[in-house]
């Protein structure tokens, strides 16, 4: 017998978010070339879909939150509905960033924005 690979229930929920993203995508939310994530779990995001993706920071400060989107040139933030970080953290700083987010997708409670007036 070969070795069996099981997944533990976060790293379902983790593949479940990450299919939840190439739906995003094949929805026709497509991004250009060069563009930049912002999502809870950017490695799972790189490798389902190639793009690259960076980490929120774990605070509320919308400054830090606004700093990255800035050092990064950040044009899509991906809120999920699988992280209590993001509930924690990243949707409290979305309302107060000085940009428009403009939702572009949503399945289930996992919500897709386009990054604009930057």
């Amino acid at each position: 017998m070969g070795v069996v690979n099981v997944a533990q229930p976060r790293d379902l929920r983790a593949i479940a978010h990450a299919r939840i993203k190439n739906d995003w995508l094949d929805a026709g939310a497509s991004s250009p070339e060069g563009a930049v994530v912002i999502c809870r779990k950017p490695c799972i995001l790189r490798l389902e879909t190639g793009l690259t993706a960076v980490c929120y920071p774990f605070t509320r400060r919308v400054e830090a939150h606004a700093d990255l989107i800035r050092r990064t040139h950040a044009t899509w933030v991906l809120v999920d509905e699988v992280s209590s970080t993001t509930t924690d953290f990243l949707v409290p700083a979305l309302d107060r960033l000085p940009w428009r987010l403009r939702l572009v997708h949503e399945v289930g409670g996992t919500r897709a924005y386009r990054i604009e007036n930057r």
